[in-house]
């Protein structure tokens, strides 16, 4: 009873308040069975309390439920550094696109030439072009002059 708290921290208030009709023996019945409810409160089976956490754990959650506070909290607008979908994979194709290039397999690329390959190619490009500007050298008016032709 709650009252047997008051009554035994303070007796006088309580035989002011009560009186001293009440028999003794009712309030000691009342004591032991206050006594046997904060004994059975008290007593604890082996293994930790159902629901009960680790200090760390409990930390942990903490620090969880505040990070994602401030991850739901935004200003308006766009955040800084995020991009439109179509820019992220435009970006991404770039950098596979320059990945390829950079990557060289062994050996002389196809196609390639050495220098003097090139410069006799180029040489012999602009041979054919003179000649070409010429015309053919049987079309020559002075080919042919002074020797007779064959027949």
């Amino acid at each position: 009873h709650p009252n047997d708290n008051f009554r035994l921290m303070y007796p006088e208030l309580w035989k002011k308040h009560y009186g001293e009709d009440v028999p003794e023996y009712v309030l000691t019945k009342l004591n032991d069975e206050l006594k046997e409810k904060v004994a059975q409160a008290v007593k604890r089976g082996p293994g930790r309390p159902k629901g009960s956490k680790n200090k760390k754990t409990l930390e942990r959650e903490q620090a969880e439920a505040a990070a994602k506070k401030q991850e739901e909290k935004r200003g308006p607008g766009r955040p800084k550094g995020s991009k439109n979908k179509a820019t992220l994979e435009r970006e991404q194709a770039e950098a596979a696109a320059k990945k390829q290039e950079e990557k060289r397999g062994p050996g002389r690329p196809k196609g390639s030439k050495n220098k003097k390959t090139l410069e006799r190619e180029q040489a012999e490009a602009a041979a054919k072009k003179q000649e070409e500007k010429r015309g053919p050298r049987s079309e020559s008016p002075r080919w042919n002059q002074g020797y007779p032709r064959e027949a």
